[in-house]
């Protein structure tokens, strides 16, 4: 008896159930899943289209029409789609393991597979899934096979980052504390406008991704591809009116198997705009680091320490500056009291050991040249690293006049009392 092509597909759609069924209960259990609703739609997408490629219903009207003739040629190329297609599905599987998961999950012990087929092919499985169902398609030769092929694994391909990103399973929630964007008194317009310290509670979700070299590789690349975990957070509540609702997407090379771990890579996060503004200071603030004629390591490790030093002091000082709730605290906290006296006498022409953080940011920007205009802003790093230079001058003039005064007032003692 001859064997029908849609009975040699329908085999090795059988092969492929049951191996699926045998290897589901070696998997990992997940630590987090999808939710049932998107699980739900997933399931349901899935059922649909399996449905209209094997199953002719008389319901479906025009669809259970022939796309094209039956022809001995497209159906064999069918069948050699097929049995591929299931073939290279069925070695992905067998290939993740145990980490495999029906649902979107972090499992325990969770692992990014690189290797085999997932080193080759972004979405191995799908790609075999879909290569099969390609072949099933050619077989069945009729319009409906062609709409279920559409619906195969729409949900579950992703070809940008936010779109996987805003997929992942929920890991939970956490409350999260926005710090205050303040733009000191006299703010200069911006994209960014200013905001009051908030607390919100935002959704922390994560996974695994691989991200592909850009073509053509740029700098020392390779073409490598970069298995990295994509933390997303998004703000679960509504947020004020006229506020946007925070979300980030955040990568990292450090595994994220679960809530805990996932919080600990936002906190990362939390410390960036820290980081930035100290480098920012450092590179480009007055410093300027890369700018220093200095060829050997030995002296500049020892340079770079004291910029650093000072690049920190400067950026305590803005950053308290620019805070309403800490504007007001006596700047001698932070820097040195004989530079709070220096200063404060050139500007109100008065010794003020109590002068503020903000008014000695703006007097040591006036010194560096700001105009403090209301139009001007807060000054930058050039401007408050101009002005620490001249008070730096300054501060020593004055202490090398006072020990100078000390110093006559001493010999004119001596001589008195050798009268």
């Amino acid at each position: 008896m001859k064997i029908q092509p849609i009975e040699l597909v329908g085999a090795a759609w059988t092969a492929f159930a049951a191996y699926w069924l045998v290897e589901g209960v070696k998997a990992n259990r997940a630590e987090t899943r999808e939710s049932a609703g998107q699980r739900f739609a997933h399931v349901l997408l899935m059922a649909t289209a399996f449905y209209l490629v094997a199953i002719s219903d008389p319901r479906l009207g025009r669809l259970n029409e022939r796309f094209m003739g039956e022809r001995r040629w497209v159906t064999d190329l069918g069948v050699a789609l097929a049995f591929p297609g299931v073939g290279f599905a069925i070695w992905a599987r067998h290939h993740i393991g145990r980490y495999w998961s029906a649902r979107v999950s972090i499992l325990t012990e969770h692992k990014l597979v690189s290797t085999g087929p997932y080193g080759r092919i972004r979405h191995p499985i799908y790609t075999g899934i879909l290569v099969a169902l390609a072949g099933t398609a050619l077989v069945v030769g009729e319009y409906r096979a062609l709409v279920g092929l559409d619906h195969v694994g729409t949900d579950r391909i992703h070809d940008h980052l936010h779109q996987y990103a805003r997929d992942l399973p929920e890991l939970g929630t956490r409350p999260l504390t926005l710090p205050a964007r303040p733009m000191g008194k006299y703010p200069r317009p911006s994209k960014h406008k200013s905001r009051p310290r908030r607390s919100i509670r935002v959704r922390i979700a994560a996974g695994p991704i691989t991200i592909k070299a850009p073509k053509p590789a740029h700098g020392e690349s390779h073409e490598k591809q970069l298995d990295l975990w994509v933390i997303h957070v998004k703000e679960a509540t509504a947020p004020p009116a006229g506020e946007d609702p925070v979300e980030w997407v955040l990568l990292s090379n450090v595994a994220v198997s679960n809530f805990a771990q996932a919080c600990e890579r936002v906190d990362w996060y939390g410390c960036r705009w820290v980081i930035e503004e100290f480098h920012k200071a450092i590179k480009s603030g007055g410093c300027n680091v890369q700018e220093l004629q200095l060829r050997e390591e030995s002296r500049l490790e020892p340079m770079i320490a004291i910029l650093s030093v000072t690049a920190a002091v400067l950026m305590e000082l803005r950053h308290l500056a620019r805070d309403p709730q800490t504007q007001n605290q006596p700047a001698r906290q932070v820097v040195p009291v004989s530079y709070v006296k220096s200063l404060s006498v050139w500007r109100n022409r008065v010794v003020n050991p109590e002068m503020s953080c903000y008014d000695f940011c703006l007097a040591l920007a006036r010194l560096g040249g700001h105009l403090n205009r209301k139009s001007d802003g807060f000054p930058g790093w050039q401007t408050l690293w101009r002005g620490w230079e001249e008070l730096q001058i300054m501060t020593a003039a004055v202490e090398a006049m006072d020990e100078a005064r000390r110093s006559w007032r001493r010999s004119s003692n001596s001589r008195l009392f050798e009268y």
